[in-house]
């Protein structure tokens, strides 16, 4: 699957976005966000029939966004107020944290965008499994910009080691 996008994928684009009109079981298996490191292409479920189809959109547009505003916020375009390792907004609540990958062979400096969970949320979201494509995919509410996991917390996947 890789080379045939691979080959396709414009040379001089950061990123290219392959729509998938049907989201049956064999697309879904094909879905793939280009959250690491060096990813030029990625395949998303996109329709006119589904708002999640936007949402997958929206998420890319972040981390454009991010990018370029440093005072904005990128869901809903408010000021954002300057915290410790980051900002957050007061008004969706969403938090733009910088960070540097703990792996000392790495090291990697990233941003990630993440929202405070109740326990109960977190709960709910570590009983959602691999095979639950539609839940899987919204499990952030489609405002992870980096790999995810849901542990204690939410903790980030650092997008150059995938650690």
């Amino acid at each position: 699957m890789s080379s045939y996008f691979k080959t396709n994928t414009n040379e001089n684009a950061n990123l290219t976005i392959f729509a998938l009109p049907v989201i049956r079981n064999n697309e879904q298996l094909m879905t793939r966000y280009a959250s690491k490191v060096g990813d030029t292409f990625g395949v998303l479920p996109l329709t006119l029939f589904d708002i999640n189809s936007y949402r997958r959109l929206q998420k890319i547009f972040f981390k454009t966004i991010l990018e370029f505003e440093t005072e904005k916020c990128p869901y809903c375009g408010r000021i954002m107020r300057q915290t410790e390792n980051g900002r957050s907004c007061n008004e969706c609540n969403l938090i733009v944290t910088t960070t540097t990958c703990r792996h000392e062979d790495c090291c990697y400096e990233y941003q990630y965008t993440w929202y405070s969970i109740s326990g109960k949320n977190l709960s709910a979201m570590r009983n959602i499994t691999e095979s639950d494509f539609f839940n899987r995919d919204s499990l952030f509410q489609y405002k992870d910009i980096v790999p995810m996991q849901v542990k204690e917390n939410l903790v980030p996947v650092c997008p150059k080691c995938m650690r």
